[in-house]
């Protein structure tokens, strides 16, 4: 995973049980890493909670220029998921918008849906296999069970509901106070480099 912008990137992911995860920060400044499992039934438990050391190769000139990422020092933690959690969730201390979600799962046979919800893995096994569907904004996860038959397409449908009252770091808006809007009409910001211009 990588630091980058003061985002974990990517968003969601996949995790195994006893392997681990490294992180990798592209940004000139610390980050503090927390990391949890966590569990509807069986609440949440810290996994680790490690410093990200501050990215020496990043060119600190300017920090308002744009800006090359070059990977700094990474992190890399060993992990153990608890018998029936299955969600792992890390922070930063330092930044609270920064989250990265992802689903522990144990078979080799998983996949990202696309922005319109389809998804397609291939390579199964013919037997019965238990299907999971999971979203970070949605608490639970959504089972079916489904049969693969040798040389055959089979197709499952899930239906999420869409997540109510919960919002992520990526989806919070800021309240019209904070921003221009509160003056009840549009201004036009000048950036400090063109009030500088003669």
């Amino acid at each position: 995973m990588e630091a980058r912008d003061c985002r974990f990137l990517p968003f969601t992911t996949v995790v195994r049980s006893e392997h681990g995860i490294e992180v990798v920060n592209m940004d000139p400044v610390m980050h503090d890493i927390q990391a949890y499992e966590t569990s509807i039934t069986h609440g949440t438990r810290v996994l680790f909670n490690s410093p990200l050391p501050f990215n020496e190769e990043h060119h600190r000139g300017n920090l308002h220029a744009t800006h090359e990422h070059i990977p700094g020092k990474s992190m890399v933690r060993q992990f153990h998921m608890s018998k029936g959690r299955t969600t792992f969730v890390m922070q930063c201390g330092f930044h609270a918008y920064m989250e990265s979600w992802a689903i522990a799962v144990d078979s080799p046979y998983f996949t990202f849906t696309s922005e319109a919800g389809s998804y397609e893995i291939t390579g199964i096994p013919p037997g019965t296999y238990r299907l999971r569907a999971w979203h970070p904004s949605i608490k639970q996860e959504h089972v079916q069970m489904v049969t693969i038959e040798p040389s055959r397409t089979t197709h499952t449908d899930f239906a999420l509901p869409s997540p109510v009252g919960r919002w992520t770091a990526h989806t919070r808006l800021k309240p019209p106070r904070f921003t221009s809007a509160v003056l009840g009409r549009p201004i036009k910001i000048v950036p400090l480099v063109e009030r500088q211009s003669p």
